[in-house]
């Protein structure tokens, strides 16, 4: 290598302990990672899932799956007399649409 070349080189900031070195210099060390296992984990489902808007939408679907269950339970259990479905089962004259919905659930 010749002079020109060593300019392009710089010499690694080290930490010295001075805070006020974390705000005004630079640093062109790379970042370690703690737990590679972790990292090599997530990459790797990153690369499964084909990408960040495909992981982001089967998120958001899996929240909509969620709570629709949530809510269609919720109005199975509330607002549909059972009761009135069993009594209208043995009635032929019964209006099921009628019958079956409980305007007050929790009265």
């Amino acid at each position: 290598l010749n002079e020109r070349d060593d300019d392009l080189f710089e010499p690694l900031n080290r930490f010295d302990g001075d805070e006020g070195q974390l705000l005004t210099e630079e640093n062109y060390e790379w970042g370690a990672y703690s737990n590679l296992d972790r990292f090599f984990s997530r990459l790797y489902s990153y690369y499964l899932e084909k990408g960040f808007w495909v992981i982001l939408l089967s998120r958001v679907l899996n929240l909509a799956t969620l709570a629709f269950t949530i809510l269609f339970s919720g109005f199975l259990l509330l607002f549909v007399n059972w009761g009135a479905i069993h009594a209208c089962g043995r009635d032929d004259d019964c209006d099921v649409g009628n019958v079956i919905f409980n305007p007050t659930p929790l009265k």
